[in-house]
Protein backbone atom coordinates (compact mmCIF):
# COMPACT_ATOMS: atom_id res chain seq x y z
CA UNK A 1 0.00 0.00 0.00
CA UNK A 2 3.05 2.56 1.09
CA UNK A 3 5.40 1.63 -1.97
CA UNK A 4 2.43 2.06 -4.68
CA UNK A 5 0.65 5.02 -3.10
CA UNK A 6 4.06 6.70 -2.86
CA UNK A 7 4.87 5.56 -7.10
CA UNK A 8 1.71 7.72 -7.62
CA UNK A 9 2.68 10.65 -5.42
CA UNK A 10 5.89 10.83 -7.81
CA UNK A 11 8.23 9.73 -5.20
CA UNK A 12 10.58 6.61 -5.71
CA UNK A 13 10.01 3.63 -3.37
CA UNK A 14 12.33 0.90 -2.74
CA UNK A 15 10.51 -2.20 -1.57
CA UNK A 16 12.71 -4.30 0.52
CA UNK A 17 11.57 -8.07 1.38
CA UNK A 18 13.62 -10.74 3.06
CA UNK A 19 12.03 -13.53 1.42
CA UNK A 20 11.30 -14.34 -2.05
CA UNK A 21 7.21 -13.67 -2.12
CA UNK A 22 5.44 -10.09 -1.40
CA UNK A 23 2.13 -10.33 0.71
CA UNK A 24 3.42 -11.58 4.24
CA UNK A 25 0.75 -12.35 6.96
CA UNK A 26 -2.06 -11.47 4.42
CA UNK A 27 -0.97 -14.84 2.59
CA UNK A 28 -1.37 -17.06 5.72
CA UNK A 29 -4.57 -15.11 6.74
CA UNK A 30 -6.07 -15.76 3.32
CA UNK A 31 -5.72 -19.70 3.43
CA UNK A 32 -8.04 -19.27 6.47
CA UNK A 33 -11.95 -20.19 6.06
CA UNK A 34 -14.00 -16.78 4.39
CA UNK A 35 -10.61 -14.97 3.99
CA UNK A 36 -9.22 -16.02 0.12
CA UNK A 37 -9.78 -12.25 -1.00
CA UNK A 38 -7.23 -10.96 1.46
CA UNK A 39 -4.66 -13.72 -0.28
CA UNK A 40 -6.36 -12.38 -3.45
CA UNK A 41 -5.68 -8.71 -2.72
CA UNK A 42 -2.16 -8.58 -2.07
CA UNK A 43 -1.01 -10.57 -4.94
CA UNK A 44 -3.32 -8.16 -6.67
CA UNK A 45 -1.17 -5.45 -5.13
CA UNK A 46 2.46 -6.93 -5.71
CA UNK A 47 1.29 -7.14 -9.54
CA UNK A 48 -0.01 -3.23 -9.69
CA UNK A 49 3.29 -2.32 -7.81
CA UNK A 50 5.41 -4.15 -10.47
CA UNK A 51 2.88 -2.14 -13.56
CA UNK A 52 4.25 1.13 -11.84
CA UNK A 53 7.50 0.88 -11.49
CA UNK A 54 8.61 0.22 -8.40
CA UNK A 55 11.89 -1.23 -7.38
CA UNK A 56 11.44 -3.73 -5.67
CA UNK A 57 14.36 -5.68 -4.22
CA UNK A 58 13.50 -9.42 -2.90
CA UNK A 59 15.64 -11.62 -0.44
CA UNK A 60 17.42 -8.17 0.58
CA UNK A 61 16.53 -7.77 4.34
CA UNK A 62 16.89 -4.04 6.03
CA UNK A 63 19.80 -3.42 8.35
CA UNK A 64 21.13 -0.31 9.92
CA UNK A 65 24.39 -1.03 7.17
CA UNK A 66 22.02 -0.86 4.22
CA UNK A 67 20.15 2.51 5.54
CA UNK A 68 23.46 3.91 5.97
CA UNK A 69 24.44 3.08 2.55
CA UNK A 70 21.04 4.04 -0.04
CA UNK A 71 20.36 7.10 2.82
CA UNK A 72 17.02 7.24 2.09
CA UNK A 73 14.95 10.56 2.78
CA UNK A 74 12.52 8.47 5.35
CA UNK A 75 12.35 4.58 6.62
CA UNK A 76 8.68 3.00 6.36
CA UNK A 77 8.97 -0.21 8.86
CA UNK A 78 6.24 -2.83 8.25
CA UNK A 79 8.45 -5.61 9.09
CA UNK A 80 5.02 -7.10 10.91
CA UNK A 81 4.74 -9.04 13.88
CA UNK A 82 7.16 -12.33 14.53
CA UNK A 83 5.65 -15.69 16.25
CA UNK A 84 6.05 -16.34 20.02
CA UNK A 85 5.56 -18.95 22.45
CA UNK A 86 3.91 -18.81 25.75
CA UNK A 87 6.23 -18.30 28.38
CA UNK A 88 5.26 -21.57 30.67
CA UNK A 89 7.38 -24.74 31.38
CA UNK A 90 7.88 -26.90 28.37
CA UNK A 91 7.16 -24.42 26.09
CA UNK A 92 9.65 -25.82 24.04
CA UNK A 93 8.42 -29.28 23.17
CA UNK A 94 8.57 -31.07 19.71
CA UNK A 95 4.85 -31.28 19.49
CA UNK A 96 4.22 -27.70 19.73
CA UNK A 97 4.16 -26.01 15.98
CA UNK A 98 2.79 -21.77 15.73
CA UNK A 99 -0.21 -21.11 13.33
CA UNK A 100 2.14 -19.46 10.78
CA UNK A 101 3.67 -22.68 10.16
CA UNK A 102 0.08 -24.78 10.04
CA UNK A 103 -1.24 -22.42 7.64
CA UNK A 104 2.35 -21.63 5.41
CA UNK A 105 1.90 -25.76 4.97
CA UNK A 106 5.36 -25.87 6.75
CA UNK A 107 4.24 -28.40 9.93
CA UNK A 108 1.09 -31.07 9.28
CA UNK A 109 -0.50 -31.33 12.79
CA UNK A 110 -3.09 -34.77 12.77
CA UNK A 111 -5.06 -36.56 15.69
CA UNK A 112 -5.98 -34.43 18.84
CA UNK A 113 -5.01 -30.88 18.57
CA UNK A 114 -5.06 -28.00 21.07
CA UNK A 115 -4.67 -24.59 20.08
CA UNK A 116 -3.95 -21.94 22.70
CA UNK A 117 -5.45 -18.64 22.27
CA UNK A 118 -9.12 -17.62 20.97
CA UNK A 119 -8.76 -14.93 18.87
CA UNK A 120 -8.98 -14.23 15.65
CA UNK A 121 -5.74 -16.16 14.56
CA UNK A 122 -7.07 -19.40 17.07
CA UNK A 123 -10.38 -19.31 15.73
CA UNK A 124 -8.96 -19.17 12.02
CA UNK A 125 -6.34 -21.85 12.21
CA UNK A 126 -9.09 -23.75 14.49
CA UNK A 127 -11.58 -23.58 11.44
CA UNK A 128 -8.59 -24.57 8.88
CA UNK A 129 -7.90 -27.39 11.07
CA UNK A 130 -11.04 -28.38 11.05
CA UNK A 131 -11.76 -28.96 7.71
CA UNK A 132 -8.98 -31.16 7.51
CA UNK A 133 -10.41 -33.71 10.15
CA UNK A 134 -8.48 -32.88 13.18
CA UNK A 135 -10.14 -32.69 16.25
CA UNK A 136 -9.42 -29.40 17.67
CA UNK A 137 -9.85 -27.43 20.88
CA UNK A 138 -9.32 -24.06 21.85
CA UNK A 139 -8.33 -22.45 25.06
CA UNK A 140 -8.89 -18.90 25.70
CA UNK A 141 -8.06 -16.92 28.99
CA UNK A 142 -10.54 -14.26 28.73
CA UNK A 143 -14.27 -15.18 28.91
CA UNK A 144 -15.14 -14.78 25.42
CA UNK A 145 -13.62 -15.97 22.33
CA UNK A 146 -13.42 -14.35 19.05
CA UNK A 147 -13.43 -11.05 21.47
CA UNK A 148 -11.35 -9.02 18.59
CA UNK A 149 -13.72 -9.44 15.66
CA UNK A 150 -16.37 -7.13 14.89
CA UNK A 151 -19.98 -7.81 15.96
CA UNK A 152 -21.04 -9.34 12.41
CA UNK A 153 -17.68 -11.37 11.77
CA UNK A 154 -18.32 -12.96 15.17
CA UNK A 155 -21.66 -14.46 14.75
CA UNK A 156 -20.16 -15.74 11.59
CA UNK A 157 -17.34 -17.83 12.90
CA UNK A 158 -19.22 -18.75 15.65
CA UNK A 159 -21.95 -20.02 14.03
CA UNK A 160 -19.24 -22.07 11.74
CA UNK A 161 -16.94 -22.91 14.62
CA UNK A 162 -20.11 -25.04 16.31
CA UNK A 163 -20.54 -26.79 12.74
CA UNK A 164 -17.22 -27.32 12.49
CA UNK A 165 -17.17 -29.35 15.53
CA UNK A 166 -14.65 -27.32 17.04
CA UNK A 167 -14.64 -27.16 20.62
CA UNK A 168 -13.62 -23.93 22.36
CA UNK A 169 -13.27 -23.65 26.54
CA UNK A 170 -12.75 -20.21 27.78
CA UNK A 171 -11.39 -18.96 31.33
CA UNK A 172 -8.25 -21.32 31.12
CA UNK A 173 -5.20 -20.27 31.96
CA UNK A 174 -2.01 -21.86 30.28
CA UNK A 175 0.28 -22.81 33.31
CA UNK A 176 2.06 -25.71 31.81
CA UNK A 177 2.97 -27.73 28.53
CA UNK A 178 4.33 -31.47 29.53
CA UNK A 179 3.81 -35.56 27.68
CA UNK A 180 1.44 -34.46 25.21
CA UNK A 181 -0.53 -32.45 28.07
CA UNK A 182 -1.83 -29.06 28.44
CA UNK A 183 -2.60 -27.95 32.04
CA UNK A 184 -3.84 -24.82 33.11
CA UNK A 185 -5.95 -23.24 35.60
CA UNK A 186 -9.94 -22.94 35.73
CA UNK A 187 -11.22 -20.66 38.11
CA UNK A 188 -10.12 -22.64 41.17
CA UNK A 189 -9.13 -25.64 39.56
CA UNK A 190 -6.40 -27.52 37.50
CA UNK A 191 -7.72 -28.81 34.50
CA UNK A 192 -5.56 -30.87 31.99
CA UNK A 193 -6.30 -31.85 27.89
CA UNK A 194 -4.02 -34.47 26.77
CA UNK A 195 -3.60 -33.86 22.87
CA UNK A 196 -0.92 -34.75 19.80
CA UNK A 197 -0.04 -31.09 19.21
CA UNK A 198 -0.37 -27.92 20.54
CA UNK A 199 -0.18 -25.11 18.29
CA UNK A 200 0.29 -21.41 19.90
CA UNK A 201 -0.66 -18.43 17.58
CA UNK A 202 1.09 -15.27 20.18
CA UNK A 203 2.60 -12.71 17.86
CA UNK A 204 4.59 -9.82 18.88
CA UNK A 205 6.43 -6.86 17.21
CA UNK A 206 9.84 -6.96 16.01
CA UNK A 207 12.51 -5.15 17.30
CA UNK A 208 13.15 -2.28 15.50
CA UNK A 209 15.78 -0.22 17.84
CA UNK A 210 18.44 -0.85 15.67
CA UNK A 211 16.74 0.23 12.38
CA UNK A 212 15.18 3.48 14.11
CA UNK A 213 18.68 3.75 15.72
CA UNK A 214 20.73 4.26 12.31
CA UNK A 215 17.80 6.44 11.05
CA UNK A 216 17.75 8.93 13.81
CA UNK A 217 21.74 9.05 13.64
CA UNK A 218 21.47 9.77 9.52
CA UNK A 219 18.61 12.20 10.29
CA UNK A 220 16.29 10.01 8.38
CA UNK A 221 12.76 9.65 8.58
CA UNK A 222 11.71 6.53 10.13
CA UNK A 223 7.73 5.03 10.99
CA UNK A 224 6.69 1.64 12.17
CA UNK A 225 3.52 0.38 10.64
CA UNK A 226 0.65 -1.99 11.20
CA UNK A 227 2.35 -5.45 12.98
CA UNK A 228 5.86 -3.76 13.15
CA UNK A 229 4.27 -0.87 15.44
CA UNK A 230 1.93 -3.28 17.48
CA UNK A 231 0.43 -6.80 16.96
CA UNK A 232 -3.52 -5.76 15.72
CA UNK A 233 -5.65 -6.01 12.42
CA UNK A 234 -5.16 -6.09 8.58
CA UNK A 235 -6.83 -2.66 8.82
CA UNK A 236 -4.48 -0.78 10.73
CA UNK A 237 -1.73 -1.58 8.62
CA UNK A 238 -3.07 -0.47 5.07
CA UNK A 239 -4.37 2.38 6.93
CA UNK A 240 -1.29 3.70 8.89
CA UNK A 241 0.84 2.56 5.39
CA UNK A 242 -2.02 5.24 3.34
CA UNK A 243 -1.57 7.85 5.70
CA UNK A 244 2.12 7.91 6.06
CA UNK A 245 2.46 7.54 2.32
CA UNK A 246 0.63 11.07 2.06
CA UNK A 247 1.84 12.98 4.68
CA UNK A 248 5.74 11.98 5.31
CA UNK A 249 6.24 14.98 3.35
CA UNK A 250 4.38 17.48 4.61
CA UNK A 251 6.42 20.61 5.89
CA UNK A 252 7.72 20.20 9.40
CA UNK A 253 7.03 16.34 9.43
CA UNK A 254 10.19 15.10 8.44
CA UNK A 255 11.67 17.34 11.46
CA UNK A 256 9.21 14.82 14.05
CA UNK A 257 9.76 11.94 11.87
CA UNK A 258 13.69 11.81 11.96
CA UNK A 259 14.31 12.04 15.58
CA UNK A 260 12.98 10.22 19.01
CA UNK A 261 9.80 10.76 20.27
CA UNK A 262 8.84 12.94 23.25
CA UNK A 263 7.51 10.64 26.31
CA UNK A 264 4.39 12.04 27.98
CA UNK A 265 3.31 10.19 31.52
CA UNK A 266 -0.44 11.65 32.27
CA UNK A 267 -2.33 10.40 35.09
CA UNK A 268 -5.95 10.68 35.97
CA UNK A 269 -6.89 9.65 31.81
CA UNK A 270 -10.19 8.19 32.39
CA UNK A 271 -11.42 11.56 33.56
CA UNK A 272 -12.87 13.90 31.73
CA UNK A 273 -10.08 16.54 31.55
CA UNK A 274 -7.39 13.37 31.38
CA UNK A 275 -8.89 11.39 28.64
CA UNK A 276 -9.53 14.32 26.43
CA UNK A 277 -5.73 15.82 27.18
CA UNK A 278 -5.02 11.91 26.41
CA UNK A 279 -6.40 12.06 22.69
CA UNK A 280 -5.18 15.04 22.28
CA UNK A 281 -1.91 13.86 22.68
CA UNK A 282 -2.77 10.68 20.50
CA UNK A 283 -3.50 12.75 17.51
CA UNK A 284 0.04 13.75 17.64
CA UNK A 285 1.63 10.65 17.39
CA UNK A 286 4.36 11.54 14.83
CA UNK A 287 5.71 13.27 18.33
CA UNK A 288 4.36 11.87 21.48
CA UNK A 289 4.68 8.74 23.16
CA UNK A 290 1.88 8.46 25.90
CA UNK A 291 2.28 6.89 28.89
CA UNK A 292 -0.89 6.83 31.28
CA UNK A 293 -1.60 5.65 34.54
CA UNK A 294 -5.56 3.79 35.73
CA UNK A 295 -6.57 1.97 38.22
CA UNK A 296 -7.79 -1.93 36.42
CA UNK A 297 -11.48 -1.74 37.07
CA UNK A 298 -13.62 -3.07 34.46
CA UNK A 299 -14.76 0.20 33.63
CA UNK A 300 -11.46 1.62 32.72
CA UNK A 301 -9.78 -1.48 31.15
CA UNK A 302 -13.07 -1.28 29.11
CA UNK A 303 -12.44 2.54 27.92
CA UNK A 304 -8.84 2.26 27.74
CA UNK A 305 -9.20 -0.18 25.25
CA UNK A 306 -10.40 1.79 22.52
CA UNK A 307 -7.60 3.95 22.50
CA UNK A 308 -4.83 0.92 22.11
CA UNK A 309 -2.22 1.73 19.33
CA UNK A 310 1.75 2.01 19.04
CA UNK A 311 1.71 5.05 20.83
CA UNK A 312 0.33 4.40 24.22
CA UNK A 313 1.53 2.45 26.85
CA UNK A 314 -1.25 2.01 30.02
CA UNK A 315 0.55 1.41 32.92
CA UNK A 316 -2.55 -0.17 35.70
CA UNK A 317 -1.88 0.79 38.99
CA UNK A 318 -3.10 3.02 42.05
CA UNK A 319 -1.83 6.54 41.64
CA UNK A 320 -0.88 6.29 45.99
CA UNK A 321 1.83 3.14 45.11
CA UNK A 322 4.97 4.85 44.85
CA UNK A 323 6.60 2.22 42.54
CA UNK A 324 3.71 2.28 40.32
CA UNK A 325 4.23 6.12 40.01
CA UNK A 326 8.07 5.71 39.34
CA UNK A 327 7.71 3.38 36.84
CA UNK A 328 5.52 5.94 34.80
CA UNK A 329 8.06 9.11 35.35
CA UNK A 330 11.32 7.53 34.58
CA UNK A 331 12.29 8.25 31.52
CA UNK A 332 9.58 10.74 30.75
CA UNK A 333 10.60 14.04 29.13
CA UNK A 334 7.13 15.78 30.91
CA UNK A 335 4.66 14.56 33.74
CA UNK A 336 1.13 15.69 33.58
CA UNK A 337 -0.69 14.84 36.66
CA UNK A 338 -4.13 15.17 36.09
CA UNK A 339 -5.42 12.77 38.27
CA UNK A 340 -7.40 14.04 41.41
CA UNK A 341 -10.47 13.46 43.86
CA UNK A 342 -13.10 16.11 43.48
CA UNK A 343 -16.39 16.53 44.57
CA UNK A 344 -19.09 14.69 44.73
CA UNK A 345 -16.54 11.83 45.60
CA UNK A 346 -13.78 13.89 47.63
CA UNK A 347 -17.19 14.59 49.37
CA UNK A 348 -17.90 11.12 50.12
CA UNK A 349 -14.34 9.90 50.86
CA UNK A 350 -13.46 12.32 53.44
CA UNK A 351 -10.52 10.03 54.66
CA UNK A 352 -8.48 10.10 50.93
CA UNK A 353 -5.42 12.76 52.01
CA UNK A 354 -3.07 14.54 49.95
CA UNK A 355 -0.32 12.71 48.86
CA UNK A 356 2.19 15.86 49.15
Amino acid sequence: MAAITLKKRNHNPILCESSDILGGQFLLAGETPRKAEMKKAVISMAEKARRLGVDIRMNTKVTPELIIELHPHTVINATGAKPVVLPVPGNNSSFIVHSHDVLRGTVNVTGNVVIIGGGMSGMGTAEYLAKKGVKVTVLEEGADFCADMGSIRKICTKESIHAAGVKPITGVKVTEIKEHTVIGQKEDNVVTFPCDYVVMTGVAKRDGTALKKACYEQHIGYYEIGDAGMARQAINATREAFDIALSFDRPGEHEYASKPKKVVFATGVTGTMGQETMKQLLSRNNRFLVRVLARPSEKNIALMQKYTCPSLEVIWGDMADYDTVKRGVDGADYVLHIGAMVSPAADQYPECQPLY
